[in-house]
């Protein structure tokens, strides 16, 4: 009795223990928010805050308590900046000189989830009439000064009859007055800090007193970032307006960041913070827009406009994809049919790209694509579709995902496009590549096939249609799959290749682990002969149908072709309407007898029993034991 007490005391404190282990690691997401600025009121529970602005401008601050890492996030308003810190919130307010109240709502969420943990009110006050007698004309009618992160100026006109002057909080902005022409000119230092920064202005009036009132204007300068360059084309079509294909999220639907200035090129620029910003221009014609600071992700399949694709159409040209911090670039320009032109990116634009998932899908106008387009950029794991249905494309690049070694699937890249030749080294050190299912599926126009193409994809599974319907392609290298030794899938890889007249000796030789060579020469008119030992190092195969389907100029095939494939239990198909196959059917020699593929099945020991072998050898008259086949085993003809 004296040893079940002790065995119950110790077991209550190890799930006491354990309990409390997974209290600890369970953190509740928590934001709380207390005030340091006058004219605010906090929530009892710290989760809400509401503060009223004069009209002149200010800034309010917070200090933060949390139990995650965070940001502030406005609803869609251009007139307020934001600096975050680990513990504190600033939120500069520039001067309203419009006479409407304005407010908005800038919430605080978790950087992981998204959620949101606190939110603060902002309601500045309208400018009221004859209250003061100052007000300013920014360029363009920004409602906040921005600078990208060069040395840069920026002039601000004064309306006043009053004594002025203008000071500069910051140190790292300068200030030029011009009273006779009441202007001033803001002049930023250039931001070598590698990231954004916020300060301001204060404009000092007064009649008799040039301290009586002040006038608060924000001025945000980026870092100093090579700017992604843009060339749009704007008309009738979409009203002069373009859009931009930024998302908040990235191709695995996490949170992207976006916090750029934008130069729409006509003298206006941007800040913007939020996803598919517009702009529209006074006049139809083109324009470069160039971007400076963050933008983590583009997808041009987000910003429809109604059911056409119109907005997609105005993308003419990226110049200069420069360093904006991409990680995805999934549907990126899908369905741009007029982009003609991508820059060959420099060696930080893609140094965070993770997706590049159907990107350029459906780009009929691109002809051409830079050497080692995507030779920089390490964390690139998905290249599906890529360049499908870019029509008009002739080759693929030199060393296009060289060195990409978590790239896993390129499916579709080159689906239906003008593919005429392939350069070298496209996948150079992708070990981890995958799946190049359909890659060059009814181009037409290859011819050849480089033979180191798949050299170093020592992860290759999948060649589903990779070469499908390349009806002018006339050779397969003999070690083209030579170093995939993990191959699994040959499924229709040169279906329809019409103008193959042989296969190598040996093509397979290296891929122990393939089961499915489903339909591998399917309706390869033109194939007069097969090699005896093309199947034999491939003893876990399971499907043979439609393997040489429609070989319409097949004359002969070894009997013992299928000899070490005693594993396949799909035959259908295989030989069907290979009406000029003479000889006997395949078999194997077993203790002196002829053991046919439809025999099979008395030979349990020795064969898995094949279940599908319908049509086997359809049409295939000439073959010696046809009439055996049709007398005895139906369902193989």
């Amino acid at each position: 009795m004296k040893y079940n007490y002790l065995l119950i005391i110790i077991l209550a404190v190890f799930f006491g223990l354990t309990a409390c282990d997974n209290e600890e690691q369970i953190i509740e997401q928590d934001i709380r928010l207390s005030a340091v600025s006058e004219n605010t009121t906090i929530s009892e529970n710290g989760k809400s805050a509401s503060s009223i602005i004069d009209a002149t401008g200010g800034t309010i601050e917070f200090d933060i308590q949390s139990t995650v890492d965070w940001y502030a996030e406005p609803e869609d308003a251009q007139w307020v900046a934001l600096v975050e810190n680990e513990n504190k919130l600033s939120i500069k307010i520039p001067g309203n000189q419009s006479q409407q109240d304005r407010s908005v709502r800038i919430d605080l969420k978790s950087t992981e989830g998204q959620n949101t943990l606190a939110s603060v009110l902002l309601n500045q006050k309208g400018r009221i009439p004859g209250a003061y007698d100052l007000s300013v004309e920014l360029m363009e009618g920004d409602e906040q000064i921005f600078l990208p992160g060069d040395n840069s100026e920026y002039i601000v006109k004064v309306n006043t009859d009053s004594k002025w002057t203008a000071d500069a909080i910051e140190p790292w902005i300068n200030i030029v007055e011009d009273q006779e022409s009441n202007t001033f000119t803001v002049i930023a230092d250039e931001n070598i800090t590698f990231s954004d920064r916020i300060g301001s202005v204060i404009i000092r009036y007064g009649t008799d007193n040039i301290n009586e009132s002040k006038y608060a204007i924000n001025v945000n300068q980026f870092c100093t970032t090579d700017a992604m360059v843009m060339v749009v084309k704007v008309g009738e079509e979409t009203g002069n307006t373009v859009m931009l294909p930024f998302h908040d999220q990235d191709g695995s639907n996490k949170l992207a960041n976006i916090n750029c200035l934008v130069d729409w090129g006509n003298g206006k620029m941007q800040r913007v913070f939020f996803a598919r910003p517009t702009h529209k221009y006074d006049n139809p014609g083109t324009y470069e827009i160039r971007i400076y600071g963050e933008v983590e992700s583009f997808a041009s399949n987000q910003m429809e406009l109604g059911t056409n694709d119109a907005y997609k159409r105005c993308f003419i040209a990226v110049k200069n994809w420069g360093n904006i911090g991409l990680r995805s670039l999934k549907y990126a320009f899908v369905k741009a049919s007029n982009l003609a032109y991508v820059a060959a990116p420099k060696d930080d634009s893609f140094n965070k790209l993770e997706s590049v998932y159907y990107a350029f899908n459906q780009c009929e106008s691109l002809t051409e694509i830079p050497d080692g387009f995507f030779a920089n950029a390490p964390f690139l794991n998905e290249g599906y579709g890529a360049f499908e249905q870019c029509t008009n494309l002739k080759k693929v690049p030199d060393s296009l995902f060289a060195g990409c070694d978590k790239l896993t699937r390129v499916t579709r890249l080159f689906w239906k496009t003008g593919i005429e030749t392939i350069g070298d080294n496209i996948f150079k050190g992708c070990v981890s590549l995958n799946d190049v299912g359909q890659i060059f599926y009814q181009n037409e126009m290859l011819t050849s096939i480089p033979a180191d193409l798949f050299e170093d994809c020592v992860s290759l599974t999948g060649f589903s249609n990779a070469f499908g319907n390349c009806t002018s392609l006339t050779s397969i290298p003999v070690n083209l799959f030579a170093n995939c030794v993990k191959a699994e899938n040959f499924s229709y890889t040169f279906r329809n290749c019409i103008g193959l007249t042989s296969i190598p000796e040996g093509l397979f030789a290296n891929n122990p682990m393939v089961t499915n060579f489903s339909g591998v020469f399917y309706d390869c008119t033109a194939l007069a002969a097969v090699p005896a030992s093309i199947f034999a190092k491939n003893s876990a195969v399971t499907n043979f149908s439609n393997v040489f389907r429609n070989c319409t100029s097949l004359t002969a095939i070894s009997v013992g072709v299928f000899d070490n494939n005693a594993k396949v239990t799909n035959f259908s198909n295989a030989f069907n309407g290979c009406t000029l196959l003479e000889g006997e059917s395949p078999y194997t020699i077993i203790d002196g007898i002829k053991v046919h593929l439809y025999e099979r099945d008395l030979y349990p020991e020795l064969y898995t029993m094949p279940k599908t072998v319908t049509d086997c050898f359809k049409d295939c008259v000439k073959l010696t034991d046809y009439t055996n086949i049709s007398e005895n085993f139906p369902l193989w003809i």
